[in-house]
């Protein structure tokens, strides 16, 4: 399966005004629905899977900020009457093609969120790399 197609749809951002103690973030993706749909450029069908991304900040299980993506993605590739049919009955996709709807919504999903995060004064959602000075070295290295 690859994704050929990644969509937002909605965007839904919230904080509280005053924010004050330890904050939680807690990074979510839900599979909303799956159907098919024919692409005529292509002249093949694909998968349309919704989703939901969701960024909760919260301070003491209380929440005080969410970012929220709605959207779709579209997945080429074999095998869309059998994952239908899995997801029809089951709501759920096979590991393979689930491991690969995640990891792109979270992958997108995370960067939007970041450029969010920003805009509201909130901490991203993922820890960024932080630049330290160097430590001095000691010269008394002993070498025996």
């Amino acid at each position: 399966m690859n994704v050929i197609g990644f969509s937002i749809k909605e965007i839904l951002a919230t904080r509280d005004e005053k924010i004050e103690g330890r904050l939680n973030i807690n990074n979510n993706v839900k599979i909303k629905d799956v159907t098919e749909d024919e692409i005529p450029s292509l002249k093949k069908k694909c998968l349309v899977v919704k989703y939901e991304y969701k960024t909760e900040y919260s301070v003491q299980r209380k929440k005080v900020a969410e970012i929220k993506i709605i959207g779709s993605l579209l997945l080429l590739g074999k095998n869309h009457k059998k994952i239908l049919e899995e997801w029809k009955k089951k709501k759920t996709l096979p590991d393979n093609v689930n491991l690969i709807v995640i990891n792109s919504v979270l992958r997108r999903g995370i960067l939007k969120a970041m450029q969010i995060s920003e805009d509201l004064q909130l901490l991203p959602p993922i820890p960024l790399p932080v630049a330290r000075p160097l430590k001095k070295e000691d010269n008394t290295k002993y070498i025996g």
